[in-house]
C-alpha cells in the first residue's frame, strides 16, 4: 500500500510543493463540514434514484425485478431516513 500523504510527514516536502489541502490535514477524519456536505449528497443522491424508479413503468420494474407496490412504500420514506 503506497503512502499518499506522506509528504505530511515531510515538512521540507510540504514547503517545496506547496500547502497542503485541508482534506490531508485533517486525515483521516474529516472535518465535520465534510460529514455534513458528504451526508446531503448522499441524500440528493437516494432522491434522485427514487424519482427515477417512480418514473418507470410496470414493464421497466418487472425487467429489474420490483414491483410497483416497493417503489410506492420507497417512495414515501423521508430523506434523512436514508443511511
Amino acid at each position: 500500500m503506497r503512502e499518499p500523504y506522506s509528504r505530511d510527514l515531510d515538512p521540507a516536502a510540504s514547503a517545496t510543493e506547496g500547502p497542503v489541502s485541508d482534506l490531508r490535514t485533517w486525515w483521516p477524519h474529516p472535518p465535520p463540514l465534510g460529514r455534513w456536505i458528504a451526508r446531503i449528497a448522499v441524500w440528493r443522491d437516494g432522491g434522485r434514484g427514487r424519482r427515477f424508479l417512480a418514473s418507470l413503468d410496470d414493464r421497466m420494474l418487472r425487467d429489474i425485478g420490483i414491483d410497483r407496490c416497493t417503489v410506492d412504500r420507497e417512495s414515501t420514506v423521508s430523506f434523512w431516513r436514508m443511511l
